[in-house]
């Protein structure tokens, strides 16, 4: 881990992670209560659309997901962003017939949020990855819970034939 993460972690309020904390269980609850409502297709239908209106309204975001068609370029981008912001050490897409999983290491938000909201829920990382992932393939897609780890986390999303 580099000097400037441990100085982060070091100096990180308490505060933060238990607000962040507080944030994933919003987010998980949301989650979990349209799904129940709704079922599965509600995160797909109505959720993920407005996700990636988010997505692209962060710094060059916009222009790369007009331009771009490659997931793995578009995926790239996002990591680095998220790996300059020190929120994680790495993030990782396979890619396997179909299926995409993302796997976030070390992430400074997990250390307290996971344990606040419980292990039920889709990270809002991968949640943005799967938005991405819909978007430059123009086909719906299936995303699993997360397994919620006490460092970061593992998602796997599915792309749905039409």
């Amino acid at each position: 881990m580099s000097l400037k993460r441990k100085m982060i972690d070091f100096m990180m309020p308490k505060e933060f992670l238990e607000i962040a904390g507080l944030m994933h269980s919003c987010v998980f609850s949301l989650q979990k209560s349209v799904t129940e409502l709704l079922g599965k297709a509600a995160l797909r239908d109505f959720i993920i659309p407005r996700v990636i209106e988010s997505v692209s309204r962060v710094s060059g975001f916009e222009e790369v997901l007009k331009e771009s068609n490659n997931i793995e370029e578009v995926f790239d981008k996002f990591a680095k962003l998220l790996k300059k912001s020190l929120i994680v050490t790495d993030v990782k897409l396979e890619i396997n017939n179909g299926e995409f999983t993302i796997k976030l290491e070390n992430c400074l938000l997990a250390k307290r949020s996971h344990a606040i909201a419980g292990n039920e829920g889709i990270c809002p990382m991968a949640m943005s990855v799967a938005a991405m992932i819909q978007k430059i393939l123009n086909k719906p897609i299936e995303i699993m819970s997360s397994s919620l780890l006490p460092n970061g986390s593992i998602t796997k999303i599915k792309v749905l034939e039409d």
